[in-house]
């Protein structure tokens, strides 16, 4: 009987992981510690680490993804330089920002729905058609037809925005 190809082994699979991870994170510039803890769990020095490695992951991750963030409101201006906002999380200048919450209370006064482009937290990028509701500071309440139901939106996360039918 042959013996089962060692490149289909778990552990195998999970170092070429780990070593992945590892270029992504030196390449990314990661924090030493999260490069230190996953070079420690490559070399089985220490299997206990899972829970620091997951937390130390999330948190780079959650820093590279306003990075991301960053590039993307700077590939949709146009500008050459980056623009920083005041706001956390931003993603339209707060001009362009104040521009959103105009075209969303005259949406309100008319009856009509919004289509635009919107980046959350926690689903990312989307494409939404939504029914304007209430305006409360730098937030615009109303139905989305995507996730059906009630949803608040920062004006300073909307983009391309169009008034449509209602």
């Amino acid at each position: 009987m042959k013996d089962p190809d060692p490149r289909n082994s778990a552990p195998f699979i999970n170092r070429l992981l780990l070593k992945a991870m590892l270029d992504i994170c030196k390449n990314a510039e990661a924090p030493d510690n999260l490069i230190k803890t996953i070079e420690q769990v490559m070399d089985a020095q220490v299997y206990d680490n899972s829970v620091n490695l997951r937390r130390e992951a999330d948190a780079f991750g959650a820093d590279l993804a306003e990075e991301l963030l960053d590039l993307i409101s700077e590939q949709i201006s146009g500008d050459d330089e980056p623009e920083i906002h005041s706001g956390f999380g931003s993603i339209v200048s707060p001009e362009v920002a104040e521009e959103n919450k105009i075209l969303w209370k005259e949406a309100i006064s008319k009856g009509r729905n919004l289509r635009l482009k919107y980046v959350s937290d926690t689903s990312g990028y989307s494409e939404r058609e939504v029914e304007p509701r209430t305006i409360r500071g730098p937030y615009g309440e109303g139905y989305c037809f995507l996730r059906e139901d009630e949803r608040v939106f920062r004006f300073d996360r909307m983009f391309d925005v169009k008034v449509s039918r209602g």
